[in-house]
């Protein structure tokens, strides 16, 4: 058998069922619903393995494995586990008259006691850090008659995992009516009233090639600009007495025409025709990234480069990733984990921010290359606030026993015992059980972070009478630090003579 992406095993008499998965569909952050599966079969005692169904979402066997019941997007269906003569489309359900019939209470009652066995079963201290686990269970269990909702449900067990005063106890999902949802079309740009019309005041510039951060108004050969007015939208006069976005309803990812003037008025607009966007989050988030890494630059002389790190997940990988590398002719660098939401555990943003220089390399031709090349060799500050939790408590712990730098904001989160794993309820509902936390013989030995988070060596909160005058209190008390770092940074050592020179 070759490598790959291996999953969802089953055995039966002889045979071993798998999907395979291929590498290059594997599309993380672009919103497709994911890759589609190849199943195989491998029988054990012919030592020969061969594809069974292709573009499956699921599946299922019977008792002996001679039946396969399969999900290919909306068809279902039951086929032989004969390769050759299994396919997509073979023995479709017809599930059109299909009927379940449920008592909603009994399944409420079952979905509560499985959530708290869950707890009681996967939790990661098997003394429930010694709560009396079955008193608590019968406590809520009493409220039961009284769940009127799926809802209600939710949140009596979250009040159930909340006495455990752990992190990463999640309760949601569930057999709920979906609620309708409105799109609204989003311009990447900030609108101010003036003379009856709104003037579009900023376009956030954002980065055209990835749709996710597509700012609309930058599309090549549209004649718009900061300071212009937005007259019409689809040929309603959009005028200041409603909010912008009441125009804009339900026109997400739709061609759009708007009528455009450098003035507050219909005479002499223009028509330009955009595809407004679902959200602005991204574009606003690249904008402020881009202008802290400004005011960093500005402060320094260029000497300081600045990161945000927005999960330790992979989007934030590829964040550190883009903004070390695209950073390696600084001298320093300061780290900001603000709101970092977390995700894996962060030893591979530490492994590089702590390298050390080991030689240099000289070349005929340019500047010598520090070694290892992919290395910042200056002061770093590490920027944290109370929204950086788990994954982002981690890093800046890391950070800390690595005494890669002085760290700058506020106490984060303190959620560290974190979740491996995850088991759905009846109606598909789910409840996490935090199963693995962390220990270290450093401060004293014991458990670390959770309940506590990480203390920074320089308190500084953000005020928000500051941060309306345009200030970040954070921000410039780490520039400070690494400006009073850098007068003691001596840089890559000087060249010696080369051999043979006098």
């Amino acid at each position: 058998m070759e490598a790959g992406i291996l999953t969802n095993l089953a055995a039966r008499k002889d045979k071993f069922f798998y999907f395979s998965t291929p590498q290059e569909a594997r599309q993380f952050g672009t919103g497709d619903p994911g890759p589609k599966n190849v199943l195989h079969i491998y029988d054990v005692t012919k030592r020969e393995d061969k594809v069974l169904l292709e573009d499956i979402e699921s599946y299922d066997l019977n008792k002996d494995g001679t039946k396969v019941l399969y999900k290919a997007g909306p068809v279902l269906g039951i086929t032989d586990a004969v390769p050759g003569k299994a396919k997509v489309g073979a023995g479709k359900l017809d599930l059109g008259g299909l009927q379940v019939q449920i008592d909603p209470r009994e399944e409420w009652r079952q979905i509560y006691h499985e959530a708290w066995r869950l707890e009681r079963d996967f939790y990661w201290d098997p003394n429930m850090t010694g709560h009396d686990w079955n008193k608590i269970g019968a406590r809520y269990e009493a409220l039961l008659p009284w769940v009127a909702h799926r809802s209600d449900l939710n949140f009596l067990i979250g009040e159930l995992i909340a006495e455990l005063s752990t992190s990463h106890t999640y309760v949601g999902g569930g057999d709920q009516p979906k609620k309708p949802h409105v799109t609204v079309g989003m311009l990447g740009a900030d609108f101010e009233p003036d003379g009856g019309f709104y003037r579009i005041a900023k376009i956030y510039p954002g980065e055209n090639w990835n749709d996710d951060t597509r700012s609309p108004l930058t599309d090549p050969g549209l004649k718009v600009k900061a300071g212009d007015f937005l007259i019409s939208v689809n040929g309603q006069e959009a005028r200041a007495t409603q909010d912008v976005y009441s125009y804009f309803q339900g026109l997400a990812g739709k061609l759009v025409t708007l009528k455009i003037n450098s003035k507050p008025g219909a005479e002499g607009a223009w028509e330009i025709t955009v595809k407004p966007t679902g959200s602005e989050t991204a574009l606003r988030y690249l904008d402020w990234v881009e202008s802290n890494r400004r005011k960093v630059a500005e402060a320094t002389g260029g000497r300081i480069g600045y990161m945000h790190v927005p999960d330790t997940s992979i989007p934030g990988i590829i964040a550190f990733d883009k903004e070390l590398t695209g950073q390696l002719d600084k001298d320093g660098m300061i780290v900001d984990e603000r709101f970092n939401a977390g995700g894996q555990i962060p030893d591979f943003y530490t492994e590089k921010l702590k390298r050390s220089l080991l030689a240099v390399i000289s070349v005929r031709d340019g500047k010598d290359v520090p070694y290892p090349p992919v290395g910042i060799y200056g002061p770093k500050v590490m920027l944290v606030n109370e929204l950086s939790g788990s994954g982002g408590d981690l890093f800046p712990w890391l950070f800390r026993f690595e005494k890669i730098g002085p760290i700058v904001g506020t106490r984060t989160w303190g959620g560290l015992v974190g979740i491996n794993r995850g088991a759905p309820l009846r109606d598909g509902g789910f409840v996490t059980a935090p199963s693995a936390g962390f220990y270290s013989w450093a401060d004293g030995g014991g458990w670390v972070v959770e309940n506590h988070g990480v203390d920074p060596d320089y308190v500084v909160p953000q005020r928000p009478d500051l941060v309306l005058q345009g200030h970040d209190p954070q921000l410039e008390k780490a520039i400070e630090l690494a400006k009073e770092a850098l007068k003691d940074y001596k840089g890559l050592p000087p060249r010696p003579k080369f051999p043979g020179s006098k």
